[in-house]
């Protein structure tokens, strides 16, 4: 997008948006002097040999593959260089699926927006088409077959990505691990008797319907996709729930590692993760933060190839759009791996950054006697994560010092001998007093700061040991999170007993550390036994659009 010389950046970019034929008698928009700037050159700034190719590539997209158009430095990039540029001057195309962002500059104000206005009336009249229009009118058509326009943008995405020698063809080997990406469970041999059979049949069936007018594969998904064959009810489009119930009654979208835009071991780390996320209404994004360089707090997954982004640049940009889609509140689910003097930082940032917004304290100034509703929460952002004490404590007389123990929240998956014994160990310590505990713990486990632990309100993390236990000793105000596998574990086997446990409390599921491609488990399971945060990877086959949704 950007090519460096020296210290300057030159934008070459080209961009034909193919639009419906019945909007432009050409078909076609060229984007060439209003969506292209060329910036000063420093003195003794030259441009490469290489920059006549640059300029020459040509980019192609369909205004389908549009999500959105943001106005201003919206993005990584054009945050980086707001200082250069005027947000004016700014904008940035967003594209469904794993495409990345197209950051543009124009010369004037006045072409920027000509730009913007646009492509949000394209982009509107392509949602406003009817099924026909999209069907008769759209360029894809143009083969003779009824090609359905939901389907392939996101479908095409895929094969381009599985196509690893870049020949326009797929062989059975691309094509499993075409299924493997896609989240498919399928027997190789099944794969491979449908590799040789169907995708002819399939071709010859859509083209054949298409003459007969008979209602083809593609067809028959249009009429799905319409508000006639809809599962949905449209009128619950939007809010029509009733929000003042507790927040345990909910269930929430939730995002895991969301700053993640790849795979989990060597993807790129960014902000952007956060934009989309919370721009789609998700209202639990997750932070693994780690002590950085220059007593800075980074974002990364942990003990990977990733890249790592400023904690700090991770709670501006929630600031900035955590309530751009929803009012209701945000959940910061915190890993923290951090040293107590990270922390401190951290928790400084949260508090001038996020400033009123942030919760501190209980709304009342008392002890909930039920956790608060998302209505009484509008505006708000709760941290989630480890806290010294019990909030009792923190609302009466305050301790001093910081606290001795394991500050990470993420579940032991469990299963061989050392970590049942471990396991043990931790049973027989809770019994013990806190003085033998911290004693314990000193020289082995990181420490938790006073400071970020008095951003814990209603969202305390503790370690599960079971379901009388947490009924017992445990307060409405904390909360367990499981791996994938142990929750199917209980869902199974004291089903029962986990959906009388999430109606008090929150439960977090999240992902098993195994999918490393950033695939995702069927939440169905978890929301039948009412687990309210069950974590995603936003990048992965299945995203899932439910905000905050009555149980």
């Amino acid at each position: 997008m950007y090519t460096y010389v020296g210290r300057m950046a030159w934008l070459r970019k080209w961009a034909y948006l193919y639009v419906p034929l019945n909007l432009l008698p050409c078909g076609r928009v060229r984007a060439t002097g209003s969506a292209r700037a060329t910036l000063p050159r420093a003195p003794g700034d030259r441009i490469p040999p290489k920059e006549s190719s640059i300029c020459g590539e040509k980019k192609g997209f369909s205004i389908s593959d549009i999500e959105t158009v943001r106005d201003g430095h919206q993005s990584e990039v054009l945050e980086s260089i707001a200082d250069e540029f005027q947000p004016e001057l700014c904008f940035t195309i967003v594209f469904h699926g794993r495409r990345r962002n197209l950051d543009l500059i124009a010369n004037t104000p006045e072409e920027a927006q000509c730009w913007i206005q646009g492509l949000e009336r394209l982009i509107e009249t392509v949602k406003n088409m009817d099924q026909k229009e999209l069907l008769d009118q759209y360029p894809f058509t143009r083969s003779g077959r009824a090609v359905c326009l939901f389907r392939w943008v996101w479908i095409w995405d895929w094969f381009k990505k599985a196509d690893k020698n870049n020949d326009g063809r797929m062989n059975f080997k691309e094509v499993q691990d075409l299924l493997k990406m896609m989240n498919v469970d399928m027997s190789e041999h099944h794969a491979y008797r449908l590799f040789q059979t169907s995708s002819l049949m399939q071709i010859y069936f859509c083209f054949v319907a298409k003459k007969l007018h008979a209602l083809s594969i593609d067809g028959f998904l249009i009429y799905l996709l319409s508000p006639e064959g809809s599962i949905f009810n449209v009128s619950h489009t939007l809010l029509y729930q009733d929000m003042t119930q507790p927040l345990c009654r909910y269930f929430i979208s939730s995002s895991h590692n969301t700053y993640l835009m790849e795979d989990q071991l060597r993807g790129q780390s960014s902000v952007e993760g956060y934009i989309r996320a919370l721009k789609r209404g998700c209202r639990c994004v997750e932070v693994d933060t780690w002590d950085g360089p220059n007593g800075e707090p980074i974002v990364y997954h942990g003990h990977t190839f990733t890249s790592k982004i400023l904690f700090r640049d991770v709670v501006s940009v929630i600031n900035k759009y955590a309530f751009r889609a929803s009012k209701f509140p945000v959940i910061l689910s915190l890993e923290n791996h951090c040293s107590v003097e990270q922390q401190d930082t951290m928790a400084q940032h949260l508090k001038s950054i996020l400033g009123e917004q942030l919760v501190t304290c209980t709304l009342d100034g008392r002890i909930p006697t039920h956790l608060p509703s998302p209505e009484e929460l509008c505006g708000k952002i709760l941290l989630k994560g480890k806290k010294i004490g019990s909030l009792e404590d923190c609302l009466g007389e305050q301790r001093e010092g910081s606290y001795i123990g394991d500050i990470s929240d993420e579940e032991d998956s469990g299963g061989t001998e050392e970590e049942n014994s471990r396991n043990e160990d931790k049973r027989a310590l809770k019994a013990c007093s806190e003085l033998t505990i911290a004693r314990y713990y000193h020289k082995s486990k990181e420490r938790l700061s006073q400071a970020l632990s008095d951003c814990i309100i209603y969202c305390k993390s503790v370690q599960f040991e079971n379901f009388k236990h947490s009924k017992t000793f445990y307060k409405l105000y904390e909360m367990s999170s499981f791996t994938e596998y142990k929750a199917r574990k209980l869902v199974r086997e004291p089903g029962n007993e986990f959906v009388r446990h999430n109606a008090w409390q929150l439960t977090r599921i999240y992902p098993t550390g195994l999918r490393t491609d950033s695939s995702n488990y069927n939440p169905q399971e978890m929301w039948n036994v009412g687990c309210q945060m069950v974590h995603k990877n936003r990048i992965g086959s299945l995203t899932v659009n439910v905000r905050y949704t009555v149980q």
